[in-house]
């Protein structure tokens, strides 16, 4: 299972019970796979920087989740054809990042020592 995070972008005059129900649907659609919701947040309302489908705002969610990678493409689909979202990105999160990070900066330093030794 991925851990994926997903920024999407309502519309910034729509009804807070339309909101909330499309975030209960796309916990629903999550879960149903047997993918797990860490985390939803709220970013609040913000202005486009350019119109986006004749809007100037947009309210942004914040969307931490885990899935199978083979149920990503329905979900993105979802997020496609529905009328209610103005734009969205899914981003795939390596579960390892910060260990990778810190292996990647000791070999760094040991080739640093090498080079050192050697002049």
């Amino acid at each position: 299972m991925n851990c994926y995070e997903l920024i999407y972008a309502l519309p910034g005059d729509a009804n807070q019970e339309v909101m909330n129900d499309f975030n209960n649907d796309i916990k629903s659609k999550i879960t149903e796979k047997g993918g797990k919701v860490e985390e939803i947040d709220f970013w609040g309302l913000k202005k486009f920087a350019y119109p986006v489908n004749k809007k100037l705002e947009g309210n942004y969610y914040f969307l931490k989740f885990f899935l199978e990678p083979k149920f990503l493409l329905e979900l993105q689909n979802h997020f496609r054809i529905s009328d209610l979202v103005l734009r969205y990105n899914f981003m795939k999160i390596e579960k390892d990042f910060s260990i990778r990070k810190k292996k990647n900066r000791k070999i760094n330093l040991e080739d640093k020592s090498k080079e050192e030794i050697n002049n």
